[in-house]
């Protein structure tokens, strides 16, 4: 068994998705928040430029055809940046004062700036400004709207449009025509311009929001010949002070959010209509709104020099799910809050899914889309988390046992995906009253495993039972509470809310009701470190379902679900089977994992021997015959699955390796070693997946060992890893104290029978 404290393998390189294809090795910092659609929650910081110029950053965009970040300055300059690495490229002078705006036009490949001194300059990938627009007056915003195809300019007290000329340059790039078409509405400076499809959104200093409806003038071709900009809303005090950043975008269920920030220290959502949804507070005056639609949140910066992250629909802070971490020396620490930085400026790039910021130093920032990160994380006040169960029953419950000896029931918020509802379960009176406390029991006394702690779980669903073993050799049973339940059901019989038998309310009624400790099954002297659920099925009779259990008293036992009867017991496992053959049994030796399969009528159990032993299930001690050994592994062997996918054992040890095995046991299969210790060892039960715990990373391998995936998060040893596919998650926890959740990832059967990822 694993018992070392473990230590932390992010390293500077990117993960392995297939071998041979590694990342570049960059400076990294990882923001890791959740998946989206086919998105993966992970940021990755792709550049990370100290001081880049004398002069302060105002604004930022991206030239994905040369893959360079632009930057704008106060000195009228602006500098392009290898998208990578962060290397200066060159450094344009055009504009005679601070450069207020950048936006690329994708179709024309052009790329826009404005400025000050009144001018909006139109540039080449070459780097070459070969048209100059004067607007007589400072230009403080731009916006492209692509349905019209039109640049919106935001001045002093008004909006200007400006159509196509439909004529080209000499260099073959468009022209904008230099006659802009006013649009009044505003009071004071238009600091912020949005388009989506015909429509524009501008919010300035004089606190309003506005939204135009571009007229169309029928029976003309010319591109961009459009008439002007109808006022369809106007919110004269959005904001009680000047509104500094608008972002206007559509989430995937196509409804369409504004999002406003203001001196008065306030975000506000609104819907596209302009009803307000919701009003963020913060503590500084907001400098930025970013919407980051792979992963569907809101950054959020201040002049307090933090980034909050917010979940839009429910207007929840989650930051406290987020993290930050920064690579030091090989190792993580967590930088939420860059206290020596104020962030000022956070633009969101479409085009490449990345995140470009700046801060108060000059520094340039760059955050990218990547894989392998988890998707929420939360942190538990205290013990860390052993064993981790779940119901797919709605309503559907993740169980999570302690090594405090805390049973945690959590059930996710409706209106908040990162955030749990959680309740622990009761059981200490029910133990102290069967006397479990005055009996003389060999327990665990290895480090991080302590008398109380809870070490396996597991759910079953027929009879919607949680069980779970604990290190003083106790067995808990946990049910819905019977008398609620009865209760309940008697009222909606008598007219109450719902009709017995309905699935909905059942679902109802056992939320209500709660779950209560039913029964202590309580026949082991010693950890009990492997639970398995047996039903036996003859024909069309169903008998149980049956708990196997077996623990570090070399005891295997098959418990009656229904009634709380044991109903054999195996004692001395590790010992020789019917056959005559024997293990290597001592008193150092302990069973550390049980699995059953079903298919067979078999069930198997690892043991810190070095073997694995195979035996036939039966309702009598005598008919456990022993089938075979499985002999390999130079360390002790940690878990052992069945995988119903190949149809084969697999097996994971301390010795770094990951065994599969055929059906019998007879001979091992195939092989893939490691980079240390494999504490856990989990089925995706939609694919047949093998995900390994190993240390503080998890691996992903398919069902013929090679390497899809590696997910890395955790600072300490994992201990517990389960996949919920009603959520498309995987779900671990480790002695950081951390509970995260994953994203899955969905394979495919290529010719050569190897699963590929899907698109």
């Amino acid at each position: 068994m694993v018992y070392s404290q473990a230590f932390c393998l992010l390293t500077t390189t990117n993960v392995v998705i297939f071998p041979g294809k590694r990342g570049p090795k960059v400076d990294v910092t990882y923001v890791i928040i959740r998946r989206s659609g086919s998105k993966v929650g992970l940021m990755e910081r792709r550049v990370y430029a100290r001081s880049i110029s004398t002069s302060s950053v105002t604004s930022l965009s991206y030239q994905p055809l040369k893959r360079e970040i632009i930057s704008g300055h106060e000195d009228g300059s602006m500098k392009c940046w290898e998208g990578d690495s962060g290397e200066l490229n060159s450094t344009l002078n055009h504009h005679k004062g601070w450069v207020t705006d950048l936006l690329f036009w994708q179709e024309g490949k052009v790329l826009f700036s404005s400025s000050l001194d009144g001018k909006i300059a139109q540039w080449s990938p070459a780097g070459v400004a070969y048209n100059t627009i004067d607007l007589g007056g400072p230009v403080f915003s731009l916006a492209w709207s692509s349905r019209k195809g039109q640049l919106v300019a935001g001045q002093r007290n008004c909006i200007r449009v400006l159509n196509q000329a439909g004529e080209v340059a000499s260099n073959g790039f468009p022209l904008m025509d230099r006659k802009a078409l006013q649009v009044p509405g505003h009071q004071d400076i238009v600091k912020c311009l949005s388009c989506l499809d015909n429509k524009v959104f501008s919010a300035g200093y004089d606190h309003k929001l506005i939204i135009y409806e571009v007229v169309t003038i029928t029976g003309s071709e010319r591109p961009g010949n459009n008439g002007p900009l109808k006022c369809i809303f106007m919110n004269p005090k959005a904001h009680d002070a000047g509104i500094t950043c608008l972002q206007v975008t559509k989430d995937s269920d196509s409804s369409t959010w504004i999002m406003t920030g203001s001196l008065d220290k306030k975000v506000k959502i609104w819907t596209g209509d302009g009803k307000i949804i919701h009003t963020l507070s913060f503590s500084a005056v907001v400098t930025e709104v970013c919407y980051v639609p792979d992963v569907r949140l809101v950054w959020v910066a201040t002049t307090n020099g933090s980034i909050t992250f917010f979940e839009p629909k429910s207007g929840s802070n989650v930051s406290e799910f987020v993290d930050l971490l920064e690579l030091h020396n090989g190792r993580t620490k967590n930088c939420m809050s860059f206290k020596e930085h104020t962030f000022q400026l956070l633009k969101y790039v479409p085009d490449t899914h990345e995140v470009l910021g700046s801060t108060s130093r000059k520094d340039l920032l760059s955050w990218r889309s990547s894989v392998g990160a988890s998707s929420c994380v939360r942190r538990m006040v205290g013990s860390h988390i052993e064993t981790i169960t779940f119901t797919c029953k709605s309503p559907l419950l993740l169980f999570m046992g302690s090594f405090d000896g805390d049973m945690l029931k959590w059930e996710r918020l409706q209106m908040n995906p990162f955030d749990f509802q959680q309740e622990e379960l009761g059981y200490r009176e029910k133990l102290l009253l069967a006397g479990s406390d005055e009996k003389e029991r060999r327990v665990a006394t290895k480090e991080k495993w302590s008398q109380n702690g809870f070490l396996k779980t597991l759910f079953a669903e027929s009879l919607d039972f949680l069980v779970a073993s604990r290190a003083d050799g106790n067995i808990l049973v946990w049910g819905y509470d019977k008398v609620v339940v009865g209760m309940l059901s008697s009222m909606q019989k008598n007219g109450g809310p719902g009709t017995t038998g309905d699935t909905d309310s059942d679902a109802v009624t056992n939320r209500v009701a709660g779950f209560a400790c039913l029964h202590i099954l309580g026949s082991h002297t010693g950890c009990v470190t492997g639970l398995a659920l047996v039903e036996i099925k003859d024909g069309k009779l169903t008998s149980g379902p049956y708990l196997l259990s077996t623990g570090w008293d070399l005891t295997v036992c098959v418990w009656d679900l229904n009634t709380a009867r044991l109903v054999a017991r195996l004692e001395r496992c590790l010992g020789g089977g019917t056959d005559g053959r024997k293990g290597e049994e001592s008193s150092d030796n302990v069973v550390t994992d049980l699995s059953y399969c079903s298919k067979h009528g078999t069930f198997a159990y690892s043991s810190s021997d070095k073997t694995t032993y195979l035996r036939r299930f039966s309702l009598e001690p005598s008919k456990m015959e022993l089938l075979a050994i499985l002999v390999g592994h130079t360390g002790e062997v940690t878990q052992v699955r069945w995988n119903e996918f190949c149809d084969r054992w697999v097996t994971s040890s301390e010795d770094g390796t990951v065994r599969i095995w055929s059906p019998d046991g007879s001979r091992c299969e195939q092989m893939v070693t490691v980079e240390g210790p494999v504490s856990v060892l989990t089925i995706d039960s939609t694919n047949g997946c093998i995900l390994a715990g190993i240390e503080s990373i998890i691996r992903l391998f398919d069902t013929d060992l090679q390497p899809l995936m590696t997910y890395r998060g955790h600072s300490d040893l994992i201990r517990s890893i389960v996949h919920v596919p009603e959520w498309n998650q995987y779900v671990s926890s480790s002695w950081d104290s951390t509970v995260r959740m994953w994203a899955c990832h969905h394979f495919r059967k290529s010719r050569e029978s190897r699963l590929d990822p899907e698109d």
